[in-house]
Parts: structure tokens; C-alpha cells; sequence
């Protein structure tokens, strides 16, 4: 998935190619998710709260509450330019 929007900066850059595990059960707090949204538009969030999930963009001001069958994984890695980092 390409990653648009500033909302991750500086974690993620509009461009970089994230790379998603749809295993997303046991998500924990700090970790990247990938969910729908109420448009069925794909987000990237990082999780502030496990139970209900909490997500917030790190230059978000405010967070987002996303029912657990929304989410469709965990981000593991992403590519930028030539170089690929696992989380």
C-alpha cells in the first residue's frame, strides 16, 4: 500500500510503501494499524489504547475509536526509496 497524507509524519512520508500483516489480533499499544474508516478509506494510525481501540495519527490532535472488524492488520514494515525497515 502506498502511504499518502501527512498525518504519520515524520514516521511515515506520503510515498512510502507500507507493508501490512492481516494477522491483527493482539495489537498492541505503540504498534501502526492499517483500518477502514467510515468511507472505506484505508488508514494508518498508531494504536493508543487496546480495549476499545483507540488510534490517533502522530500529527493527529485528536483520536478515533475503530471497531475491531474495521481493522485489517498491523503495519510490519515499509519501504522508502531502496530501503526497507521492519517494525
Amino acid at each position: 500500500m502506498n502511504f499518502q497524507g501527512e498525518s504519520m509524519s515524520p514516521t511515515l512520508k506520503k510515498g512510502d510503501r507500507v507493508v501490512i500483516s492481516s494477522l491483527a489480533d493482539n495489537i498492541k499499544v505503540g504498534e501502526l494499524i492499517c483500518f477502514l474508516d467510515d468511507t472505506d478509506k484505508l488508514i494508518v494510525h498508531r494504536c493508543l489504547k487496546e480495549k476499545p481501540m483507540k488510534v490517533k495519527g502522530d500529527r493527529s490532535l485528536a483520536y478515533d475509536v475503530v471497531d475491531e472488524d474495521k481493522i485489517i492488520g498491523r503495519v510490519v514494515g515499509l519501504k522508502r526509496e531502496n530501503n526497507l525497515f521492519r517494525f
